[in-house]
């Protein structure tokens, strides 16, 4: 896509490079928080259920503003390479995970954020449980993508199916990948044979 190497680079992401670099990071943040083992493992398990929330509000409200982003290259540009690509080559196994680079500069705001009204120390296992349902949020869409028609778990497989609508029937419902349960707290969950708007409304 770009003739500049190291922008190509930066935008190719094997699958198994998500858990490589963030499953450690979230080791180490884990560790060198001074919580107590109870507190670090239940603030990292609270870690684990924020993310999925987020897994949700940036799927829908970051990755899908197609309607919102200014017609400009730069935004465009930005909008293609956060999600837009993913759309139009969905069994490309290289633009399928994230990059390191774009998941640094989505997760540094928010952990300074964060960081403004909660303290260094239980925030550190909190972000650590983040980054872990990240990476398996992350190894999960690619196997989605990739294999998970011969998995023997009902679940994966009906999550794949459940995937496959969001791609190719219905973008604005179906925004949940290792899980249908925001979706249904918020109306936009996937339904045989009806088809609702963004906003949850049937058609």
């Amino acid at each position: 896509f770009f003739e500049s190497d190291i922008c190509e680079a930066l935008t190719k992401t094997y699958w198994w490079m998500t858990p490589a670099i963030w499953w450690p990071v979230a080791a180490v943040m884990c560790y060198i928080s001074t919580e107590s083992l109870v507190n670090k493992c239940m603030i990292f398990a609270a870690g684990l259920f924020v993310w999925t929330i987020f897994e949700y509000v940036f799927h829908r409200f970051v990755f899908h503003c197609e309607e919102i982003i200014p017609d400009h290259p730069v935004f465009l540009m930005l909008h293609f390479f956060t999600h837009a690509v993913h759309h139009y080559f969905p069994f490309d196994p290289l633009r399928l995970a994230m990059p390191p680079a774009l998941f640094i500069i989505l997760a540094t705001p928010t952990y300074c954020l964060f960081n403004v009204f909660i303290p260094t120390q239980p925030l550190l296992p909190l972000f650590g449980g983040i980054f872990f349902g990240f990476a398996v949020y992350d190894v999960i869409h690619f196997y989605l993508h990739h294999g998970a028609e011969k998995s023997s778990f009902q679940y994966i497989r009906s999550l794949r199916t459940y995937h496959a609508i969001h791609h190719y029937k219905e973008p604005d419902n179906g925004f949940g990948v290792t899980s249908k349960f925001w979706d249904h707290i918020f109306g936009t969950v996937i339904i045989p044979g009806q088809r609702k708007s963004a906003k949850g409304k049937q058609l």
